[in-house]
C-alpha cells in the first residue's frame, strides 16, 4: 500500500485482515486462472513471497481473523460479530 494508506483506511472504519497459511491459500486458489500473480512455475513459492511482503501491512489491521478451517459463512459471521463488538 502507498505510504499513509492504511491510516487513511483505518480512519474510515475498522479494518479486517483475513489470514490463512500458504498451503490453505494454495488449495483455495490452485484452480483459479484469474489470479495472474499465481500463474507461475511455483505458485506456492509466490504465495509465500507475497505473504512475507504483505505481512507488515496485514498486521496493522484492527482485527486479524484466521480463515483456517472455517467456511465462508463462518468467517463472515465472525467479521460481523467482531465489528459489532468493536464499533
Amino acid at each position: 500500500l502507498p505510504k499513509g494508506m492504511i491510516e487513511l483506511i483505518k480512519s474510515k472504519g475498522l479494518v479486517f485482515a483475513l489470514w490463512a497459511n500458504p498451503e490453505t491459500i494454495f488449495e483455495r486458489t490452485k484452480e483459479n486462472k484469474s489470479r495472474p500473480l499465481l500463474q507461475t512455475e511455483d505458485p506456492m513459492a509466490e504465495i509465500k513471497s507475497l505473504l512475507k511482503k504483505r505481512e507488515k501491512v496485514y498486521l496493522q489491521a484492527n482485527q486479524i481473523i484466521s480463515s483456517e478451517m472455517r467456511s465462508t459463512k463462518q468467517v463472515a459471521d465472525l467479521v460481523v460479530r467482531q465489528y459489532l463488538e468493536n464499533s
